[in-house]
């Protein structure tokens, strides 16, 4: 029957790839020693002896890349081959007992689990046979458990794990995520139940940091991993209990402190850790696990050089005064009091803006740290703008100023500083200043609409008269001459 296309397909895709496919991409060498055993596979239907001497050639070679050349899984696997090839050469071939069992012997010492299924009744016997009476036991322990062991490149188990062993010299790799791989050199005897035990070594490490400054970003070699916490925070947070255990041992102050976990840390391998929080000079130091510190049985380790970090603060003072007194005092855009003040502030570069009813003034200052630096001026107010402006209603303006009021509109959107507004706060004003909605042309009347509210977020304005406001605007000291307006709401 002819199967359809599609179902052929499918055939191929789910069809194990041929061992000579996967050598290939591996290494030339193993795609021309498979070769050498398939023609020994094609000579065993007509000329044995012909296939006999091929393959032990190739088994020649095979054993000396074993000794001289790395691992290969790919070439053991081709070793394997050769030799069940061998085994059922040598029984059409009547050949002695003795070799037949050095060849199984053989067979054991690259897969201890070789699969019964290969051989026939006879060969089966003879398998048996060797195993009786040469392996002994092989008992594996690891911790922590679940590390993948293999020989000759061949997966045997996970541990822990009893196998047979064929008696003699062997070489076990051990190797689990996150761990070191390790080699395991055994001696065993026939019958000898041999019980071994490796403490796995781990790559990398985890490291609880204790930090003298809140909110510390910390950096691995330039990469950012994250930000500290406070105590409780921090600990609600961590993966693992041994952590916890370190640091309730080091007597730190949790009030003050905050910490943070370095998940990754390689050991035996230099790393450069930074530390950088606001107002703190920060900190970089290059730091090395050595393998004689690290408890191999537990994931953490309490570092001493991490165990407290002390950053120094990067502040100065600033000692802000005005005339009159009680203006309210803004720094780098933010309120921070009334004067006088006297406050820390982060060292730099800071713009300092004071404000009062009677007037303002402003200074850029820089700050260095540990400086105590006084800050002092007159209020002085620059009238650009004073009228009244209709909150309701449909409000009248005199004809004959209406160029002369547009005018004034454009220069203040220009040049406009400061804005005064008896209904609004300081900081209401400063709001809509740093954001650019002072209601310039509502409160100039530009364009014949009754002005609006300028206050952030719904409501209607209120004043001493009903129906009015008065407002006032400065372009940074430069007086501008303004007739005074009023939109006034009809009767």
């Amino acid at each position: 029957m002819r199967l359809p296309a599609f179902a052929i397909a499918l055939f191929l895709l789910l069809a194990p790839a041929p061992l000579h496919s996967q050598a290939a991409q591996e290494e030339p060498e193993l795609l021309r020693l498979e070769g050498l055993l398939n023609e020994a596979r094609e000579l065993q239907s007509a000329q044995l002896p012909a296939a006999r001497a091929k393959l032990e050639l190739l088994l020649e070679e095979l054993r000396r890349l074993q000794q001289s050349a790395a691992v290969s899984p790919a070439r053991t696997r081709i070793h394997e081959s050769a030799l069940v090839l061998r085994i059922s050469l040598q029984t059409k071939l009547l050949e002695s007992e003795d070799a037949i069992l050095a060849s199984f012997r053989e067979l054991l010492a690259l897969n201890p689990l070789v699969d019964y299924a290969l051989f026939n009744p006879r060969e089966k016997v003879l398998l048996e046979k060797v195993r009786a009476a040469e392996t002994g036991r092989l008992a594996l322990q690891t911790a922590p458990a679940g590390m993948k062991v293999s020989l000759m490149g061949r997966e045997l188990g996970i541990t822990p794990l009893t196998i047979p062993m064929i008696a003699g010299s062997h070489t076990l790799h051990i190797r689990g995520e996150g761990y070191i791989d390790e080699a395991l050199p055994i001696v065993i005897q026939p019958a000898e139940v041999l019980i071994a035990e490796r403490t796995m070594r781990r790559k990398a490490v985890e490291i609880p940091v204790g930090l003298s400054a809140p909110d510390v970003n910390v950096f691995l070699d330039g990469r950012l991993l994250g930000q500290s916490r406070g105590y409780d925070e921090w600990v609600s947070s961590l993966p693992s209990s041994p952590l916890r255990a370190l640091v309730a041992g080091w007597g730190a102050d949790k009030r003050s402190a905050s910490f943070f976990r370095l998940p990754e840390v390689p050991v035996g391998q230099p790393v450069i850790l930074e530390f950088k929080a606001t107002c703190y000079e920060p900190v970089k130091m290059t730091v090395t696990v050595a393998e004689q510190d690290v408890d191999w049985s537990r994931p953490a380790l309490a570092h001493p050089e991490l165990r407290l970090v002390s950053l120094v603060r990067d502040t100065g003072f600033m000692e802000i005064s005005s005339d009159p007194p009680d203006a309210v005092v803004w720094i780098d855009g933010k309120m921070a009091g009334r004067t006088p003040l006297s406050t820390e502030i982060c060292s730099g570069t800071r713009r300092v803006k004071v404000i009062h009813a009677a007037g303002q003034y402003m200074r850029e200052v820089i700050l260095r740290r540990g400086q105590a630096l006084r800050i002092t001026g007159e209020l002085k107010p620059a009238l650009a703008f004073f009228g009244i402006y209709a909150a309701e209603g449909q409000g009248s303006r005199i004809p004959a100023l209406e160029a002369e009021w547009q005018s004034a509109a454009r220069h203040l959107a220009l040049r406009l500083s400061a804005f005064t507004h008896l209904q609004l706060t300081a900081e209401e004003i400063e709001f809509l200043q740093r954001n650019g909605q002072l209601p310039i042309e509502a409160l100039l009347g530009a364009g014949g609409e009754p002005a609006r509210d300028p206050r952030p977020g719904p409501g209607c304005g209120r004043s001493s008269r009903p129906g009015q406001h008065a407002a006032s605007g400065t372009t940074g000291g430069q007086q501008v001459s303004v007739p005074s307006l009023q939109h006034t709401a009809p009767a």
